[in-house]
């Protein structure tokens, strides 16, 4: 049997744990110039979860970061944001596809 002083001072421990673990954070590693690609504010099961057109970061300011690409400009948290490897490219129109079924075949 707990009494009841033991079983508050069990929660306020729990209490405690969750805030410290919430207080953690990952620190973003972007750097001006960085090529990212954005979340979509936008969710939808037929629409890709990122932005298939890739920014250029133009600055950052503790964990708001602005990035840029030709006609637009946009300032997020850095957790909506990805990096994109140098060597990645990105394809914008990718409607003509030559993939042949496995029932298309003669």
């Amino acid at each position: 049997m707990t009494k009841p002083l033991d079983n508050k001072m069990q929660q306020q421990q729990i209490k405690k744990q969750n805030a410290e673990r919430k207080k953690e954070h990952k620190v973003h590693d972007f750097q001006n110039g960085d090529r990212v690609l954005v979340q979509l504010q936008n969710k939808g099961k037929l629409i890709t979860f990122r932005d298939t057109k890739p920014y250029h970061i133009v600055d950052i300011k503790g964990s708001m970061i602005t990035a840029a690409r030709p006609g637009h400009q946009i300032k997020r948290k850095s957790l909506w944001f990805k990096k994109l490897p140098c060597n990645q490219q990105i394809e914008e129109e990718e409607d003509d596809c030559d993939y042949v079924f496995e029932k298309d075949r003669p």
